[in-house]
């Protein structure tokens, strides 16, 4: 098996990639509307749009859109995960014991990784 990475730039302002393919899908990926990408590749990489194209297309542009949501919502969820923890931090830290912080809804496994990233910035 063979894997390749293409970094996809994103951005209003970055100019064109020389490499036809890389810029193709910084287009396809980009933010704009599906009409104006299928415009973009038609009009600049002569691009003929079949049915079948169109439908790739939707379905590309839905990947990303699907991609850029569950990179939102794990983004929101690490920052819940982090708040908890430095909640917990400044519990210990205004001496609450630890039957009082799990009582206030928080896990043994959440206290323990809190007391430790205390500890480790100390």
């Amino acid at each position: 098996m063979r894997g390749i990475i293409i970094n996809v730039r994103n951005g209003e302002t970055i100019k064109d990639s020389q490499n036809v393919l890389i810029s193709m899908l910084e287009k396809l990926l980009s933010k704009s509307s599906v009409e104006e990408k299928k415009r973009i590749l038609t009009e600049k990489y002569g691009m003929i749009m079949t049915t079948e194209l169109e439908g790739r297309m939707h379905t590309v542009c839905n990947w990303s859109e699907a991609i850029k949501e569950m990179s939102f919502k794990e983004g929101i969820e690490k920052g819940i995960e982090k708040e908890r923890l430095n909640a917990i931090e400044r519990m210990i830290q205004a001496n609450l014991t630890k039957a009082q912080i799990i009582s206030c809804g928080y896990t043994e496994q959440e206290f323990a990784e809190a007391e430790s990233l205390l500890c480790s910035n100390v």
